[in-house]
């Protein structure tokens, strides 16, 4: 059943730093309980002050969000929105004003009259289970995605695609390029439905859970996704104790408003 115009969102933020010296993971959810935005974005690990890099995303999209709203093209808006960040990104300076060597990925929901827009740069995820069914709405931007579409499109044969798959986890795009030549979004609004829950991530979360244990863990939650954020960390602890990355949630959940 699709949503009419009686729905309400609810939101729940989860990060754990793991075993990792720093977190470099930042997101957030605002909503006002008819419309939602939702941001999470994961610092280059390989890369000075990725920490930076991603909270300053996170505190900027959304700042930007909220001062544009309403937007009446919001797909194009992302777009645009996603070259100032990846702009914003490839000038951040110390505080000797040095030029970092920062990077960031970045995965965002914006909820608007019961339809749903994503964007996302780099390889933080965006789900959404239905009818206790988890299905992955963006593609990852890394090196293992261009070799199977080029092997799919006979650019490469299956023994280089064997030789270089060892590399495949390697990003292809992130915010802090200053030039990014690509960008995952959703040009139809996506209709959301009674009951569907959204799952933004960041790759330690499914780097540890496969989505069979992700689905399991969500849709034994109940629908409640204070509980099913709490037990996604406990579970990706148990899993990464011998090296747990940072991990960060962003849940939202799509409900008919009755009262």
């Amino acid at each position: 059943m699709e949503l009419d115009n009686l729905w309400k969102i609810e939101t729940y933020t989860m990060t754990d730093q793991g075993t990792r010296e720093y977190q470099q993971d930042a997101a957030k959810a605002v909503t006002d309980g008819r419309s939602a935005m939702a941001v999470l974005c994961d610092g280059m690990g390989g890369l000075k002050h990725g920490e930076m890099a991603s909270d300053q995303t996170v505190q900027h999209f959304l700042r930007d969000l909220e001062e544009a709203w309403p937007i009446q093209n919001i797909p194009g808006f992302l777009e645009e929105e996603a070259r100032r960040m990846d702009r914003l990104v490839s000038t951040l300076t110390d505080e000797q004003h040095h030029k970092l060597d920062a990077g960031t990925t970045i995965v965002s929901a914006v909820i608007c009259e019961g339809l749903l827009h994503w964007m996302s740069v780099g390889d933080s995820r965006l789900y959404i289970l239905r009818n206790k069914h988890l299905t992955r709405l963006t593609k990852d931007h890394n090196y293992k995605t261009m070799l199977r579409e080029n092997l799919k499109a006979g650019k490469v044969d299956i023994d280089f695609y064997n030789s270089e798959i060892s590399r495949g986890e390697a990003l292809t795009i992130y915010l802090g390029l200053g030039n990014i030549i690509l960008i995952d979004t959703n040009e139809i609004p996506f209709q959301l439905q009674d009951g569907d829950i959204l799952l933004l991530c960041s790759d330690g979360l499914y780097k540890t859970l496969t989505e069979e244990q992700i689905e399991a863990v969500v849709t034994e939650s109940g629908g409640n996704i204070s509980i099913a954020g709490e037990r996604l960390r406990k579970t990706a602890g148990r899993w990464g104790r011998n090296g747990q990355d940072n991990t960060t949630v962003i849940l939202l959940k799509i409900s008919q408003d009755c009262g």
